[in-house]
């Protein structure tokens, strides 16, 4: 028996990795041919920064995940967490190293007030923020 037939959920995996790959191409050499500005290094670099925000999201989310835990509003705290590093730097004119640890302690929150502990990371400002306040708010879903 060949490999093919004994693991068809790898055929069909590489399969759908190469159509996602060809259709990429197709996408990336019609806006080339389109513009004529696609394939330029200034482009690659500007696009390369802005995949910077959501590869530290991702890798957060994988922290999440791989600890038990899930957490809807990885993006919403993110944005939270740019905002106060900007208004640090901008407001109390602190440089971005000092804003960016101030930022992490203020999210962080205690860990030795954890309540939930099935629940990894919570405890943080960003957490009561995310859903213990409809927690505390006596709102039981269902009950109308």
């Amino acid at each position: 028996m060949s490999e093919a037939q004994r693991n068809p959920i790898k055929n069909i995996v590489l399969i759908q990795y190469a159509g996602l790959s060809m259709v990429t191409l197709a996408v990336l050499f019609g806006v080339q041919l389109a513009f004529g500005n696609m394939l330029t290094a200034a482009n690659f670099e500007v696009m390369a920064m802005n995949v910077v925000f959501e590869g530290i999201m991702a890798l957060g989310m994988t922290f999440v995940i791989l600890m038990g835990g899930i957490d809807l509003s990885v993006a919403s705290v993110f944005a939270f967490a740019e905002i106060i590093v900007a208004k640090l730097m901008i407001q109390a004119d602190l440089p971005v190293l000092p804003s960016v640890l101030i930022t992490l302690m203020a999210l962080c929150g205690d860990r030795r007030s954890q309540r939930h502990l099935d629940r990894p990371f919570s405890g943080s400002p960003a957490d009561h923020y995310d859903g213990n306040a409809v927690d505390h708010s006596g709102y039981q879903p269902g009950n109308h």
